[in-house]
C-alpha cells in the first residue's frame, strides 16, 4: 500500500524512508512528501516533521536557512556552467545566466534545469569539435560535415532507440 506521496512528481512509496530518499536523490530535497492516510508532510531529512507553537522569528529563520540551502544546492551546476561559458561575451553570459537562474528558481527543481543547461552547453560544443575534426578530415566545409554526420546518426539503431526512449529531452 502507498502511503507516502512526492508533491513534485505524484510517486507513490510504501515507505517513509525510500519517498524521503527520492525527494534527497530526484529532487533535492526540494519536494515535500505526505502521507495520504494522515495528511502529514515530511519535508525532507534535515527538518524536523513535529509541529510546535508557532513562533513568527523561528520560521523567519527557518526560511532563511531553506534559501541559503537552495543556493548552496545551485552552486555545483552553476559553476559548471559558468566554466562551460568562458569563451561567451560578458554581457551574453550575465544576460544568459541571470534568465536561466530565475526561470529555474520559479520551477518546481531549479537545480536540475541549470544541470540541464550545462548538459545542453556541453553538447553544443562537443557537437562544434566533432564536426571540425570531421570536416578536416574530409577537407570539406564545416556544414557539409555537419550535414553529413547527422545523416549518419539519423540513420543509426542507436538513435532510433534513442528517440523511443527520449522524446523530450529539454
Amino acid at each position: 500500500m502507498a502511503d507516502y506521496i512526492c508533491n513534485q512528481c505524484n510517486k507513490k512509496f510504501s515507505r517513509k524512508w525510500n519517498a524521503l530518499r527520492h525527494n534527497k536523490q530526484i529532487h533535492h530535497e526540494l519536494a515535500i512528501v505526505y502521507n495520504k492516510a494522515t495528511g502529514v508532510d515530511f519535508k525532507n531529512s534535515k527538518e524536523s516533521n513535529t509541529t510546535t507553537n508557532y513562533d513568527p522569528f523561528y520560521e523567519q529563520e527557518i526560511e532563511d536557512l531553506n534559501i541559503v540551502d537552495i543556493f548552496g544546492k545551485l552552486m555545483q551546476p552553476f559553476i559548471e556552467l559558468e566554466k562551460e561559458l568562458v569563451d561567451v561575451k560578458e554581457s551574453d553570459k550575465i544576460n544568459y545566466i541571470s534568465t536561466l537562474i530565475i526561470g529555474a528558481l520559479r520551477s518546481s527543481d531549479p537545480v536540475k534545469i541549470i544541470q540541464d543547461a550545462v548538459d545542453f552547453n556541453r553538447s553544443v560544443k562537443g557537437k562544434v569539435k566533432i564536426v571540425n575534426y570531421v570536416a578536416k578530415h574530409m577537407q570539406i566545409p564545416n556544414v557539409q560535415a555537419e550535414q553529413y554526420l547527422n545523416q549518419i546518426i539519423k540513420s543509426s539503431r542507436y538513435f532510433k532507440n534513442y528517440s523511443k526512449t527520449n522524446k523530450i529531452r529539454y
